[in-house]
């Protein structure tokens, strides 16, 4: 769990800098993110 954090922290550092740069990236990476954890959450769940 704390690893996820850690990365979560991470993944939130480059948000940052996407979106002071371009709003339509800022918003595919965090669709591209959103399934990346939804992933995870399936593997985990099987």
């Amino acid at each position: 769990m704390e690893k996820l954090k850690e990365k979560i922290m991470e993944d939130g550092k480059i948000l940052n800098k996407i979106k002071n740069t371009d709003e339509n990236k800022f918003k595919k990476y965090i669709e591209i993110l959103k399934e990346c954890y939804k992933q995870k959450d399936d593997k985990e769940g099987e």
